[in-house]
């Protein structure tokens, strides 16, 4: 946006939570005169607004010290575990500080977006604002990236013990806390800075403000709203269950939102204005919801599932997000190995029984509308995720509902308990339990963690950019002529991730090796090369390079070699291998399909992933990559002419240069269109018209190439559409 449209909005946003605050100061000066009970019926016999009934010292402070125990079990190590980090948590620091450096524009030179691009997707946006301060204040590091993101997520814990104190009334609230404390997924996922954690900590403070809305603190409305739309911003992939959930609790409290209609609808009126740069968003990327879900795979947008196969996944994969066997069982299938702590589950199966038991208390007072809530949050958690596969991270904000049914269930059982030993012993007793549990959980983390999963690759725990990078600087500024190659196979992200250990250094490379590999590069022998334990493996076998001089090792943390960091010189037969295998992947590979209703013999440029069907299936997400070849030719040969007058063109990210050649029968003169794209999109659909008309074409080319890539560039090809008259 290049408009003041979103720091209007901001500003009415902060002037709404101030307004809270004031009105609040007001009714806490009045509690004294009985408003709080006329408004709520509920007495607070400490005297003082929202305390629990016979609220003591003793809860006070352990209130406090749960708190204390969350944010040592989250800062803690928090470098070293988990032992990635990922770029997806580099990108949020990152994206701050050029946000800074650019006079707050991102950059594509937009004045506060509203979502900030992500490598080839616009998707970060609370979580990269939240990094700022933090940036300007500390700079650039793993553990302030993460803390700040840790420090976030005590403050959705607060959330979920105030809600607990002020809405429930209990004296247990930091029971609440520790209970969080000792969830496995969100153990994990709060000590990462990914803005999964950001989403669930701005949902549990909506969720406290509404129901303090719903209690009788009527001007409680406009922070709901304000941390709602901070939760809506912060992860996608939550928005559907977070739309969801407000629409329920609209209509499951209609007739005390009519009640309390003028507060309402100023509520109402805040949410638009807070929702007004996520209109200009979409208004200004069209298509972007459905792009979003072709990046993370949806079934939703796959053209080769009907409207009925698509429900039934959908009810299928909902069903998993409420499935106690998913959450509770110690391992699943579903959920990455980084996104896992083996052996715990997602959540503590001893505590399930208490979960169940609160569930069914919530049941019997489903009326009431704070337990009508925890139902209401428990059955729209995993919506979002349902709807583009079940992943501890999409649902992750399950863990709040399940920390308040677990909550109910274990304090209806102390009440009984505690009959028979005694309230304070029993207490103490608890207490003390959790926060040993939280600190076990803790050194697991710390001492097992590392070794829990033995695939540090790609498909793994992408293990050893920090170690690289840092070591690789290290050795930068003890030889500043060097130049250092990378090759991040292990990585997502890579790019990112140098940006955030090694920014602006341009004497620090991250290439591919397969183009590495099929072309020549003379500047290597000068350099120093950093491959993982298979890249160099594959570079010994390739015959093209002698045996490489180690200059050092890094270690995996199992104790074997994870990265070599070698210099390496060319074999006198390296040239000629490297022709033959030029000739190789150039030749062209001749196929028959059949298109717009005629049989084609294509003939291609030869590919290393993907086929032929896939580029013609109408599936824009089934990509073909050609085997190491730039450009990416395609060939069309029709049994019958067709009258073409265009075609539809989906291809990988990059600026990209379109050559299409059409033929008619012999004797003709060919026809020959030339475009050059820049600046697209991620993944870009490009509409390409043949103007003049060419007639009926017996045969057509295709050519795509990378305009900034080596020959040896892979190019990426999704979809061709012919469009006939």
């Amino acid at each position: 946006m290049n408009d003041p449209l979103l720091v209007t909005v901001l500003a009415v946003a902060a002037a709404a939570v101030g307004a809270w605050l004031w009105v609040r100061r007001r009714w806490v000066r009045q509690a004294a005169g009985g408003l709080l009970r006329r408004r709520t019926g509920i007495a607070s016999p400490s005297g003082r607004a929202g305390a629990a009934p016979g609220e003591s010292a003793l809860d006070k402070r352990l209130f406090f010290l749960s708190l204390a125990v969350f944010a040592v079990t989250r800062l803690i190590g928090i470098e070293d575990f988990p032992i990635y980090f990922f770029t997806d948590e580099a990108a949020n620091t990152v994206l701050a500080a050029e946000f800074l450096h650019n006079g707050l524009r991102d950059a594509s030179g937009q004045l506060f977006p509203v979502y900030f691009s992500n490598s080839d997707k616009l998707s970060l946006g609370v979580s990269v604002y939240a990094q700022m301060i933090p940036y300007l204040l500390f700079g650039a590091s793993v553990f302030v990236t993460r803390a700040t993101s840790a420090l976030i997520a005590l403050s959705g814990a607060a959330a979920v013990g105030l809600t607990l104190r002020d809405v429930f009334h209990t004296r247990l609230a930091w029971l609440g806390v520790l209970l969080l404390v000792i969830t496995p997924a969100w153990f994990l996922h709060s000590r990462t800075a990914f803005e999964t954690s950001l989403y669930v900590s701005m949902f549990a403070w909506f969720v406290y403000f509404y129901l303090r809305y719903r209690s009788g603190h009527v001007s409680a409305m406009f922070p709901a709203v304000v941390f709602g739309a901070l939760a809506f911003y912060s992860y996608n992939t939550g928005q559907a269950g977070l739309v969801l959930c407000a629409l329920l609790l609209v209509v499951g409290d209609a007739r005390y939102h009519w009640e309390n209609r003028r507060m309402a609808f100023l509520g109402a009126a805040l949410a638009i204005a807070l929702a007004l740069p996520y209109m200009r968003f979409q208004a200004e990327h069209p298509g972007e919801i459905a792009r979003r879900f072709q990046l993370v795979g949806s079934y939703l947008v796959r053209p080769d599932l009907l409207p009925a196969e698509k429900a039934a996944r959908f009810v299928q994969e909902y069903a998993t997000g409420l499935s106690p066997v998913y959450w509770y069982g110690p391992e699943n299938s579903r959920d990455l190995i980084r996104h896992r702590m083996k052996g715990y589950g997602n959540l503590l199966w001893p505590t399930l029984p208490f979960a169940a038991l609160g569930l069914l208390i919530c049941f019997r007072r489903w009326r009431d509308p704070a337990h009508r809530a925890v139902l209401i949050m428990a059955f729209t958690a995993p919506a979002g995720a349902a709807m583009a596969g079940m992943h501890v991270t999409r649902a992750l904000v399950f863990v709040l509902p399940a920390a308040l049914l677990t909550f109910l269930g274990l304090a209806a059982l102390m009440r009984r308990v505690g009959e028979r030993v005694g309230p304070t012993r029993m207490v103490a007793g608890l207490f003390v339990l959790l926060s040993l549990a939280g600190g076990a959980m803790l050194r697991d983390a710390l001492a097992d963690g590392p070794t829990w999963y033995s695939d540090y690759g790609l498909t793994g725990m992408q293990y050893g950019a920090r170690q690289v990078l840092s070591d690789v600087s290290r050795y930068l500024a003890d030889h500043p002529q060097s130049q250092v190659w990378i090759f991040p196979s292990a990585w997502n992200g890579g790019d990112m991730l140098r940006r955030f250990f090694a920014p602006d250094d341009p004497r620090i490379l991250l290439l591919n090796l397969d183009s590495f590999l099929e072309e020549r590069f003379d500047a290597v022998e000068g350099a120093l090369v950093v491959l993982t334990k298979d890249d160099y493996e594959s570079v010994t076998r390739s015959g093209k390079f002698t045996e490489g001089i180690v200059e050092d090792t890094l270690r995996l943390p199992d104790g074997t070699t994870g990265y070599y960091l070698v210099r390496l010189a060319y074999l006198p037969e390296a040239d000629a291998i490297f022709a033959a295998e030029r000739d190789a992947r150039r030749r062209m590979v001749a196929e028959e399909i059949v298109l717009i209703g005629r049989t084609a013999t294509v003939r291609h440029t030869p590919f290393d992933i993907g086929s032929l069907p896939d580029l013609f299936d109408g599936d824009p997400t089934t990509m073909v990559r050609t085997a190491g070849i730039n450009p990416a030719v395609i060939e069309i040969e029709f049994s019958e002419p067709a009258w073409l007058t265009g075609l539809r063109l989906t291809t990988g990210s990059m600026d990209l240069g379109v050559t299409i050649g059409v033929f008619a029968d012999e004797g003709t003169v060919p026809g020959r269109y030339d475009e050059v794209f820049t600046g697209l999109p991620p993944s870009p659909t490009l509409d390409l018209m043949l103007e003049p008309a060419p007639g009926p074409v017996r045969r057509l080319t295709i050519e795509v190439r990378d305009i900034n890539g080596l020959a040896t560039k892979y190019v990426h090809l999704g979809e061709i559409v012919l469009h006939e008259e």
